[in-house]
């Protein structure tokens, strides 16, 4: 019968099943998933870096586009007082 294949693997369910399937593919695949998993560690170890940058970037828009939004406010012109409808 057979059950469902897997769509995701873990890196230790990688490194499990290159230690039980031996042919050539299965090799070559459980190495390639394996490396994918490494790199993928590496970038994360950038990821507070990145972090830092993009709320560096954040708060230098958002402080431009207060200063942005002051300014038009300020050239905004007053509204007339409008006369009240309804009960007294």
């Amino acid at each position: 019968m057979g059950g469902s294949k897997p769509f995701a693997f873990t890196e230790s369910g990688v490194a499990m099943l290159a230690s039980i399937l031996k042919s050539p593919m299965a090799i070559s695949t459980s190495i390639g998933i394996i490396r994918t998993f490494t790199q993928l560690r590496k970038m994360s170890l950038n990821y507070e870096e990145l972090k830092a940058r993009i709320d560096s970037i954040e708060n230098d828009f958002g402080r431009k586009f207060r200063i942005l939004f002051q300014a038009l406010e300020g050239m905004k012109e007053p509204e007339a007082e409008r006369k009240r409808i309804g009960f007294k």
